[in-house]
Protein backbone atom coordinates (compact mmCIF):
# COMPACT_ATOMS: atom_id res chain seq x y z
CA UNK A 1 0.00 0.00 0.00
CA UNK A 2 1.40 3.53 -0.97
CA UNK A 3 1.44 6.23 1.40
CA UNK A 4 0.17 9.31 0.64
CA UNK A 5 2.93 11.66 2.63
CA UNK A 6 6.30 10.75 3.39
CA UNK A 7 5.97 12.93 6.94
CA UNK A 8 4.24 15.20 8.51
CA UNK A 9 6.37 18.03 6.84
CA UNK A 10 3.78 17.35 3.72
CA UNK A 11 1.25 19.16 5.89
CA UNK A 12 2.64 21.16 8.35
CA UNK A 13 -0.88 23.10 9.18
CA UNK A 14 -3.54 21.59 11.83
CA UNK A 15 -5.64 24.46 11.41
CA UNK A 16 -6.73 26.40 8.42
CA UNK A 17 -8.60 29.88 8.24
CA UNK A 18 -10.68 30.02 5.22
CA UNK A 19 -10.59 33.69 4.26
CA UNK A 20 -10.32 35.09 8.12
CA UNK A 21 -11.97 38.70 8.72
CA UNK A 22 -9.49 41.31 8.73
CA UNK A 23 -9.30 41.30 12.42
CA UNK A 24 -8.53 38.28 12.64
CA UNK A 25 -5.19 38.75 10.38
CA UNK A 26 -4.67 41.68 12.99
CA UNK A 27 -4.00 38.83 15.57
CA UNK A 28 -1.65 36.33 13.46
CA UNK A 29 1.78 36.58 13.57
CA UNK A 30 2.48 35.42 9.91
CA UNK A 31 0.93 36.35 6.78
CA UNK A 32 -0.34 32.71 6.34
CA UNK A 33 -3.71 31.61 7.94
CA UNK A 34 -2.60 27.88 8.09
CA UNK A 35 -1.36 27.23 11.88
CA UNK A 36 0.60 24.46 13.38
CA UNK A 37 -0.82 23.29 16.96
CA UNK A 38 1.60 24.99 18.68
CA UNK A 39 1.08 28.23 16.94
CA UNK A 40 -2.98 27.86 17.84
CA UNK A 41 -2.14 27.04 21.12
CA UNK A 42 1.29 28.74 22.44
CA UNK A 43 4.64 26.70 22.71
CA UNK A 44 7.01 26.60 25.91
CA UNK A 45 10.59 26.20 23.24
CA UNK A 46 11.03 30.32 22.81
CA UNK A 47 10.63 30.84 26.95
CA UNK A 48 12.72 33.71 27.97
CA UNK A 49 12.26 32.26 32.25
CA UNK A 50 12.21 28.91 33.41
CA UNK A 51 8.16 28.08 33.17
CA UNK A 52 7.05 31.00 30.83
CA UNK A 53 4.78 29.98 28.27
CA UNK A 54 4.44 31.86 24.85
CA UNK A 55 0.31 31.86 24.60
CA UNK A 56 -0.46 31.10 20.90
CA UNK A 57 -3.13 32.23 18.29
CA UNK A 58 -6.39 31.43 19.95
CA UNK A 59 -4.86 32.73 23.81
CA UNK A 60 -4.35 35.99 21.97
CA UNK A 61 -7.52 35.77 20.33
CA UNK A 62 -9.60 35.46 23.17
CA UNK A 63 -7.39 37.95 25.33
CA UNK A 64 -8.04 40.80 22.13
CA UNK A 65 -12.04 39.82 22.53
CA UNK A 66 -11.70 40.19 26.40
CA UNK A 67 -10.14 43.77 26.21
CA UNK A 68 -13.11 44.47 23.47
CA UNK A 69 -15.88 43.23 26.16
CA UNK A 70 -14.35 45.86 28.35
CA UNK A 71 -13.49 48.58 26.27
CA UNK A 72 -16.53 48.39 23.51
CA UNK A 73 -19.75 46.64 25.15
CA UNK A 74 -22.43 49.39 25.78
CA UNK A 75 -25.14 47.00 27.63
CA UNK A 76 -26.39 43.98 25.76
CA UNK A 77 -24.65 45.19 22.56
CA UNK A 78 -21.05 44.08 22.01
CA UNK A 79 -20.22 46.32 19.28
CA UNK A 80 -18.58 43.61 17.44
CA UNK A 81 -18.63 45.87 14.23
CA UNK A 82 -15.36 47.90 16.46
CA UNK A 83 -13.70 44.83 17.27
CA UNK A 84 -11.52 45.79 14.40
CA UNK A 85 -9.79 48.47 15.79
CA UNK A 86 -8.16 46.69 19.04
CA UNK A 87 -7.02 44.38 17.42
CA UNK A 88 -5.14 46.10 15.10
CA UNK A 89 -3.71 48.90 17.69
CA UNK A 90 -2.67 45.37 20.40
CA UNK A 91 -0.65 44.53 16.74
CA UNK A 92 0.56 48.33 16.46
CA UNK A 93 1.67 48.80 19.61
CA UNK A 94 1.17 47.05 23.05
CA UNK A 95 1.03 49.89 25.39
CA UNK A 96 -2.68 49.99 23.95
CA UNK A 97 -3.79 47.55 26.00
CA UNK A 98 -3.43 50.51 28.84
CA UNK A 99 -5.28 53.06 26.70
CA UNK A 100 -8.12 50.43 26.81
CA UNK A 101 -7.89 50.46 30.16
CA UNK A 102 -7.96 54.33 30.67
CA UNK A 103 -11.01 54.05 27.96
CA UNK A 104 -12.96 52.37 30.41
CA UNK A 105 -12.18 54.62 33.33
CA UNK A 106 -13.14 57.05 32.11
CA UNK A 107 -16.16 55.48 30.74
CA UNK A 108 -16.93 54.32 34.38
CA UNK A 109 -16.39 57.97 35.43
CA UNK A 110 -13.62 56.47 37.83
CA UNK A 111 -10.97 58.50 39.57
CA UNK A 112 -8.93 55.61 41.23
CA UNK A 113 -8.19 52.80 39.31
CA UNK A 114 -8.76 48.92 41.23
CA UNK A 115 -5.31 47.18 42.20
CA UNK A 116 -6.94 44.21 40.48
CA UNK A 117 -7.31 45.65 37.10
CA UNK A 118 -3.73 47.29 37.48
CA UNK A 119 -2.07 43.82 37.75
CA UNK A 120 -4.58 42.39 35.08
CA UNK A 121 -3.85 44.78 32.19
CA UNK A 122 0.03 44.15 32.81
CA UNK A 123 -0.53 40.46 32.85
CA UNK A 124 -2.65 41.31 29.39
CA UNK A 125 0.16 43.54 28.42
CA UNK A 126 2.78 41.35 28.59
CA UNK A 127 0.99 38.68 27.19
CA UNK A 128 0.78 40.32 23.63
CA UNK A 129 4.64 41.16 24.11
CA UNK A 130 5.44 37.93 24.49
CA UNK A 131 3.31 36.82 21.42
CA UNK A 132 4.15 39.01 18.90
CA UNK A 133 7.63 39.40 20.30
CA UNK A 134 8.73 35.69 20.72
CA UNK A 135 11.69 35.32 18.96
CA UNK A 136 13.68 38.58 19.93
CA UNK A 137 15.00 37.47 23.46
CA UNK A 138 16.73 39.88 26.18
CA UNK A 139 15.86 43.19 23.54
CA UNK A 140 12.29 43.12 23.57
CA UNK A 141 12.23 42.49 28.06
CA UNK A 142 13.71 45.48 28.34
CA UNK A 143 11.98 47.26 25.56
CA UNK A 144 8.82 46.22 27.17
CA UNK A 145 10.06 47.65 30.41
CA UNK A 146 10.48 51.25 29.41
CA UNK A 147 7.15 52.60 30.65
CA UNK A 148 8.11 50.53 34.34
CA UNK A 149 11.85 52.07 34.16
CA UNK A 150 10.73 55.71 33.66
CA UNK A 151 8.53 55.30 36.60
CA UNK A 152 11.29 54.00 38.79
CA UNK A 153 13.61 56.60 38.08
CA UNK A 154 10.76 59.50 38.55
CA UNK A 155 10.02 58.34 41.45
CA UNK A 156 12.84 59.11 43.27
CA UNK A 157 12.64 62.67 43.36
CA UNK A 158 9.00 62.58 42.49
CA UNK A 159 6.04 61.52 44.49
CA UNK A 160 2.20 62.95 43.17
CA UNK A 161 0.89 62.74 46.68
CA UNK A 162 0.09 65.42 48.92
CA UNK A 163 -0.83 65.26 52.06
CA UNK A 164 -4.30 65.44 53.87
CA UNK A 165 -5.37 64.94 49.83
CA UNK A 166 -7.10 61.93 48.26
CA UNK A 167 -5.39 59.54 45.89
CA UNK A 168 -3.64 62.55 42.68
CA UNK A 169 -5.19 62.14 39.51
CA UNK A 170 -3.77 61.04 35.93
CA UNK A 171 -1.94 64.48 34.77
CA UNK A 172 0.00 64.81 38.43
CA UNK A 173 1.13 60.86 38.40
CA UNK A 174 3.00 61.24 34.98
CA UNK A 175 3.57 65.16 35.00
CA UNK A 176 7.28 64.04 35.12
CA UNK A 177 7.06 62.45 31.66
CA UNK A 178 5.17 64.86 30.08
CA UNK A 179 7.37 67.70 31.47
CA UNK A 180 10.52 65.94 29.86
CA UNK A 181 8.26 65.31 26.46
CA UNK A 182 7.02 68.65 25.59
CA UNK A 183 10.72 69.82 25.65
CA UNK A 184 11.32 67.33 23.26
CA UNK A 185 7.78 67.94 20.93
CA UNK A 186 8.31 71.90 20.98
CA UNK A 187 11.95 72.63 21.66
CA UNK A 188 14.35 74.48 19.36
CA UNK A 189 14.92 72.32 16.39
CA UNK A 190 18.41 73.47 15.89
CA UNK A 191 19.19 72.06 19.50
CA UNK A 192 21.77 69.13 19.90
CA UNK A 193 20.73 66.44 22.60
CA UNK A 194 23.12 67.89 25.11
CA UNK A 195 20.95 71.52 25.05
CA UNK A 196 18.07 69.32 24.69
CA UNK A 197 18.90 67.62 28.06
CA UNK A 198 20.00 70.34 29.58
CA UNK A 199 16.54 72.36 28.97
CA UNK A 200 14.43 69.09 30.47
CA UNK A 201 16.54 69.44 33.56
CA UNK A 202 15.85 72.87 33.88
CA UNK A 203 12.35 72.78 33.08
CA UNK A 204 11.92 69.97 35.37
CA UNK A 205 14.33 71.47 38.64
CA UNK A 206 12.46 74.14 38.09
CA UNK A 207 8.87 72.88 38.25
CA UNK A 208 10.20 70.97 41.42
CA UNK A 209 11.18 73.97 42.96
CA UNK A 210 7.31 75.12 42.48
CA UNK A 211 6.07 72.06 43.79
CA UNK A 212 8.05 72.46 46.83
CA UNK A 213 6.35 75.84 47.68
CA UNK A 214 3.15 73.48 47.57
CA UNK A 215 2.51 75.61 43.84
CA UNK A 216 1.45 72.00 42.18
CA UNK A 217 0.61 68.90 43.04
CA UNK A 218 2.53 66.57 44.79
CA UNK A 219 5.83 66.41 46.79
CA UNK A 220 9.46 66.83 45.59
CA UNK A 221 11.23 64.03 47.69
CA UNK A 222 15.10 65.12 48.05
CA UNK A 223 14.04 68.92 46.95
CA UNK A 224 16.58 71.55 49.19
CA UNK A 225 15.59 75.44 48.76
CA UNK A 226 18.59 76.26 50.99
CA UNK A 227 21.27 74.57 48.98
CA UNK A 228 22.50 73.30 45.55
CA UNK A 229 21.20 69.97 45.67
CA UNK A 230 23.14 67.92 43.81
CA UNK A 231 21.47 64.77 44.32
CA UNK A 232 18.20 66.60 42.71
CA UNK A 233 20.07 67.29 39.62
CA UNK A 234 21.66 63.56 39.97
CA UNK A 235 18.29 61.96 39.89
CA UNK A 236 16.97 64.55 37.27
CA UNK A 237 19.69 63.93 35.39
CA UNK A 238 18.93 60.21 35.25
CA UNK A 239 15.93 60.44 34.40
CA UNK A 240 16.21 62.80 31.37
CA UNK A 241 19.10 61.13 30.20
CA UNK A 242 17.00 57.71 30.21
CA UNK A 243 14.24 59.06 29.06
CA UNK A 244 15.90 60.60 25.65
CA UNK A 245 17.65 57.38 25.06
CA UNK A 246 14.97 54.99 25.33
CA UNK A 247 11.93 56.95 25.00
CA UNK A 248 12.53 59.19 22.39
CA UNK A 249 15.30 57.72 20.12
CA UNK A 250 14.32 53.93 21.20
CA UNK A 251 10.65 54.22 21.69
CA UNK A 252 9.78 57.12 19.29
CA UNK A 253 12.55 56.54 16.78
CA UNK A 254 14.07 60.02 17.14
CA UNK A 255 11.05 62.09 15.46
CA UNK A 256 9.10 64.62 17.44
CA UNK A 257 5.80 63.42 15.95
CA UNK A 258 6.33 60.11 16.37
CA UNK A 259 6.68 61.10 20.13
CA UNK A 260 3.92 63.40 20.24
CA UNK A 261 1.53 60.70 18.88
CA UNK A 262 2.68 58.15 20.92
CA UNK A 263 3.03 60.37 24.28
CA UNK A 264 -0.11 59.51 25.41
CA UNK A 265 -0.51 55.60 25.16
CA UNK A 266 2.96 55.77 26.98
CA UNK A 267 1.10 58.35 30.02
CA UNK A 268 -0.81 55.55 30.21
CA UNK A 269 1.62 52.71 30.62
CA UNK A 270 3.13 54.87 33.11
CA UNK A 271 0.02 55.77 35.43
CA UNK A 272 -0.33 51.82 35.30
CA UNK A 273 2.81 50.93 36.32
CA UNK A 274 2.85 53.50 39.08
CA UNK A 275 -0.48 52.59 40.37
CA UNK A 276 0.78 48.96 40.48
CA UNK A 277 3.77 50.34 42.95
CA UNK A 278 1.75 51.47 44.89
CA UNK A 279 -0.37 48.71 45.55
CA UNK A 280 2.42 46.54 45.69
CA UNK A 281 4.15 48.60 48.49
CA UNK A 282 0.39 49.15 50.41
CA UNK A 283 0.19 45.07 49.83
CA UNK A 284 -3.03 44.98 48.05
CA UNK A 285 -4.12 41.73 46.66
CA UNK A 286 -4.75 42.08 43.10
CA UNK A 287 -5.90 38.49 42.25
CA UNK A 288 -9.78 37.86 41.24
CA UNK A 289 -11.88 35.94 42.64
CA UNK A 290 -12.62 32.50 40.97
CA UNK A 291 -16.29 33.06 40.76
CA UNK A 292 -15.11 36.39 38.67
CA UNK A 293 -12.61 34.62 36.77
CA UNK A 294 -14.80 31.93 35.82
CA UNK A 295 -17.73 34.25 34.88
CA UNK A 296 -15.18 36.49 32.80
CA UNK A 297 -13.94 33.03 30.76
CA UNK A 298 -17.27 31.85 29.97
CA UNK A 299 -18.43 35.02 28.56
CA UNK A 300 -15.07 35.77 26.55
CA UNK A 301 -16.02 31.90 25.14
CA UNK A 302 -19.48 32.63 24.20
CA UNK A 303 -18.15 35.76 22.21
CA UNK A 304 -15.79 33.88 20.50
CA UNK A 305 -18.45 31.84 19.60
CA UNK A 306 -20.84 34.32 18.26
CA UNK A 307 -17.34 36.45 16.36
CA UNK A 308 -16.64 33.01 14.70
CA UNK A 309 -20.09 32.44 13.19
CA UNK A 310 -20.56 36.13 11.79
CA UNK A 311 -17.24 34.93 9.57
Amino acid sequence: MRRLFNSCADFPETVVLDAPHQSVRHLLTSASARLRLDQLFGNSDNKRNEGDWIGGTLAAFSRAIELHIDTERVGGDLKLERFTRIARDLETDQLFAFSFLQEQMREAKMEVMPAEKAHHYTHIYYQFVNYYHSNEGDLMDKMATRHERVVELYSKFYSPFTPGKPFPKSHAIVRPVDTAAKCIIKGTLNFTEDEIKLEMVGKLLAWLEIVSHDGATGKAIVHDSKTINKKEERLVSEFVDYFYKEIFLGYADGERSILNNRLNRFKDACEVAFRRRYYKDKGQSATASTSEQTADDNETQVVAAEMASQQ
